[in-house]
């Protein structure tokens, strides 16, 4: 069910796309929280859902959003298929891997399709492993290049070590809230 803003409780339904095993389990792990002792098949990573808090200070109201997360997997094979997952979509997470350049070079076509299917929603693009900036084949610049054509903002994180990964949620959470007005 999706609410108002003013009922500061929101479901939303956010894509997570990615050109292929970018790191994004570890996102997941830093960031989900499965019962103890459960360890998540591969199977269950597809759709997992994450409690984000929106908070305030007082200004506005304090709102809780719930997202939905599909895990989209982008490559080219999947064509109709990965479509019928983008429907219903209110924002995306789009995760390229900083030591395969491929990864980043597919962002535009995957937010194509994506804005095809779903018209304008935001989107946060993510550039993932950069605790692995040694064997990066691209970096902020590129990101920057990629963020301003695409009009999305993006950030460098890594979850192996979880910098940016709870910040990237709570960036798309602010994005969808924020569409709403």
């Amino acid at each position: 069910m999706i609410m108002t803003k003013e009922d500061a409780e929101i479901t939303d339904i956010v894509e997570m796309i990615r050109n292929g095993p970018i790191g994004h389990r570890r996102m997941y792990e830093q960031e989900i929280n499965f019962d103890a002792g459960h360890t998540p098949s591969p199977t269950e990573w597809k759709i997992v859902k994450k409690e984000v808090q929106l908070r305030s200070g007082g200004a506005k109201p304090d709102i809780d959003v719930t997202l939905m997360i599909w895990d989209v997997a982008g490559q080219k094979t999947l064509g109709n298929v990965k479509q019928a997952y983008y429907r219903g979509s209110e924002g995306a997470m789009i995760v390229c891997d900083i030591t395969r350049r491929e990864t980043l070079l597919s962002t535009i076509d995957w937010i194509k399709t994506l804005m095809q299917v779903t018209g304008e929603i935001p989107v946060v693009l993510l550039a993932n492993k950069c605790d692995l900036m040694d064997k990066a084949l691209f970096g902020e610049k590129e990101m920057s290049e990629v963020s301003k054509k695409l009009n999305a903002p993006f950030m460098m994180t890594s979850a192996k070590d979880g910098r940016n990964v709870g910040e990237a949620f709570q960036s798309i959470s602010e994005s969808m809230v924020e569409g709403m007005s």
